[in-house]
C-alpha cells in the first residue's frame, strides 16, 4: 500500500486533473495526513464494512480505507476529479467512484451493501442537502463520520435553550445521536477556508422515543421555529389545546420553541396526531396464527415468539412495479 498523499502531492493531483478549487462548489481539500488519518479511525471500519465517502475529492481519506474493508463507494460531483479517481483506484475490485451529485444520489442503492457506513468532508456548500438526502430515514447506515463548517456541527448538536437549536437540530437529532469531536483548522484545507471545520460522529437512534408521525414534527417545528422569538401556542395550527399540552409536557404557556426538548417535540406531535392507534404500536406480543404445511391453524403465538422459533404463520406479500421495472418498497408504520 502506497503511503497517504502529501499537501504536495493533494495540489499536484488537482493540477494533473485541471481543477482549480471553486468555492461556488464549496470545494476544500483536506490535506494534512494526519488529520485525515484521525478522521477515518472514527468511523471504526471493520473489514465486513463498506463505506460510502460522498466528497472524496483526490482521495485523501479514502486512501486510509483501502484493504480495510470490503467495498469502498465513492460520490464525486466533479467530472474531473470523478475521473481521477477511477484512474487511480482502478485496479481495486473493492473501489467503485460515482460521477454523481451527493444532494440527489439514489440512497436506494445502498441497502444492498450492509453493513454500511457514512463518510464525507462535505462541501461547505451543500452539506446540509447532502446529509438531508443521505441521513434521513430510511437509510442503510450504521455509522457516520461527518466533517462540515463548524457552525452547522454546532447546529446539529444544539442543546434546547441554546441561539443554535431550531429546525435542523431537531430533524437530524430524531434520527441520530450527533457526537462533536474536534475542530480542524483553516491550515488543514487547499486552499485555506475563512472559518474552523468540525468533526462529528453521528449514531442511529434505536430507541428512546415513542412512535410519531415524521411529517407532522417537521410542520410543527417549521411553525414554531418560524418566528423564533414569538410564543410556541401562537404558531400552532388552529384549535391545538396548547395549555392542556403545556401542563402535560411541562412547559409553561409563554414557551417559544428552542425550550422543547426533542422528547417534547415528539410528544406535542403525538398530541397532535389524530391517529387512531398512535398509542398501539407493533410489538413483539402483537399476537398471530400458527399454522401447519397445509394452512390449518395449531394455535396462535407472540410475533416475537413466532419469528424467533420460525413457526409457520400467515403472511400476505404485494410486489407492486410501474412502467419502468422500479419495485415499490415500503416499511410498516410504527402504527
Amino acid at each position: 500500500m502506497n503511503p497517504p498523499m502529501t499537501g504536495r502531492e493533494i495540489k499536484d493531483a488537482l493540477d494533473r486533473a485541471g481543477v482549480l478549487p471553486s468555492k461556488q462548489l464549496g470545494q476544500n481539500f483536506l490535506i494534512d495526513p494526519n488529520m485525515a488519518r484521525w478522521i477515518v479511525s472514527q468511523l471504526e471500519a471493520a473489514p465486513e464494512d463498506a463505506v460510502v465517502e460522498v466528497g472524496p475529492g483526490t482521495g485523501s481519506l479514502s486512501e486510509h480505507l483501502l484493504g480495510k474493508v470490503r467495498r469502498l463507494i465513492l460520490i464525486e460531483f466533479d467530472a474531473r476529479l470523478a475521473a481521477a479517481l477511477a484512474e487511480r483506484f482502478k485496479d481495486e475490485p473493492g473501489v467503485e467512484v460515482h460521477h454523481a451529485d451527493g444532494a440527489k444520489f439514489d440512497a436506494r442503492t445502498l441497502f444492498k451493501h450492509r453493513p454500511v457506513k457514512f463518510l464525507g468532508n462535505l462541501p461547505y456548500s451543500s452539506g446540509g442537502a447532502i446529509l438531508k438526502n443521505m441521513l434521513s430515514r430510511p437509510h442503510p447506515f450504521g455509522r457516520a463520520v461527518v466533517m462540515l463548517q463548524k457552525e452547522v456541527i454546532g447546529r446539529l448538536a444544539a442543546k434546547p435553550g441554546s441561539k443554535d437549536y431550531g429546525i435542523l437540530t431537531i430533524r437530524t437529532q430524531a434520527d441520530w445521536i450527533v457526537e462533536p469531536q474536534r475542530t480542524v483548522p483553516p491550515e488543514a484545507f487547499h486552499p485555506r477556508p475563512a472559518i474552523d471545520s468540525s468533526v462529528a460522529i453521528l449514531r442511529p437512534r434505536v430507541s428512546g422515543l415513542p412512535p410519531f408521525d415524521r411529517r407532522l414534527l417537521d410542520e410543527l417545528i417549521r411553525r414554531g421555529f418560524a418566528q423564533r422569538r414569538k410564543q410556541l401556542g401562537k404558531q400552532l395550527p388552529a384549535g391545538t389545546p396548547w395549555p392542556d399540552i403545556a401542563a402535560a409536557l411541562g412547559v409553561p404557556v409563554s414557551a417559544r420553541a428552542e425550550e422543547l426538548s426533542l422528547g417534547q417535540w415528539v410528544e406535542l406531535t403525538r398530541a397532535c396526531d389524530p391517529h387512531p392507534l398512535k398509542d398501539l404500536p407493533q410489538g413483539a406480543e402483537e399476537i398471530f396464527d400458527v399454522v401447519d404445511e397445509n394452512d390449518q391453524v395449531t394455535g396462535q403465538a407472540g410475533r416475537g415468539d413466532v419469528h424467533a422459533r420460525g413457526l409457520l404463520h400467515r403472511a400476505v406479500h404485494v410486489l407492486v412495479f410501474n412502467k419502468r421495472g422500479d419495485q415499490l418498497m415500503q416499511q410498516r408504520s410504527n402504527c
